[in-house]
């Protein structure tokens, strides 16, 4: 990491870089880091913190542009990328909305919910406006476990058949509800948990 960084943190690179590993542990949390914890870290050092929020920035974009316009599909690893940067290793489950065209084609994602470690709460009204006014035929959902854990809970299958119908009574298809975690995806379609 301290190589990464060098070229902003000059002599102080193999410092910093310790420090941002003591805290965060992998360069992965760093780049999830938020600003104002990397700033409570590094106070001194505001154009270190710019620099990896920059960082995380390019990467954003780059995984964005490969799932951009492209027919959406729940088993699609540029999904998973993209949705595993999005939701990140937040220590609270955020979950993301992908909202996709009459042609199958991704058209936009927003984060729709976050809640605390074991569950989420979500406006379905904010939701389908969102969708109705992007012109969405179709959603996928995203959500990441802090835990690590693939398996859905039962609630997450309760809010996310409740979500479902009223999806179905809007005319708007529910394609998949995704668990995101460093270790993969699980598809509630393809286990038929939906």
């Amino acid at each position: 990491m301290a190589r990464l960084i060098r070229p902003f943190a000059g002599e102080r690179a193999q410092l910093v870089a310790k420090a941002l590993i003591q805290e965060f542990g992998t360069l992965g949390n760093v780049l999830e880091a938020s600003p104002h914890r990397l700033g409570h870290l590094l106070p001194d050092d505001r154009n270190i913190v710019e620099q990896i929020v920059a960082a995380r920035n390019l990467v954003h974009i780059g995984l964005k542009q490969r799932v951009d316009g492209r027919p959406v599909r729940p088993d699609d690893a540029a999904m998973h990328d993209y949705l595993r940067n999005r939701l990140g290793n937040s220590a609270e489950e955020r979950l993301a909305a992908v909202y996709v065209a009459a042609s199958g084609h991704f058209l936009a994602d927003d984060i729709v919910g976050v809640g605390c470690n074991a569950s989420i709460s979500v406006c379905m009204r904010t939701l389908f406006r969102r969708a109705f006014d992007l012109g969405a035929n179709a959603l996928l959902l995203a959500h990441n476990h802090p835990s690590g854990k693939l398996a859905p809970s039962a609630l997450d299958v309760v809010n996310t058949r409740r979500l479902q119908s009223v999806a179905r009574s809007l005319n708007i298809v529910l394609i998949d509800h995704l668990i995101i975690t460093a270790a993969g995806a699980f598809s509630m379609m393809s286990d038929r948990v939906l």
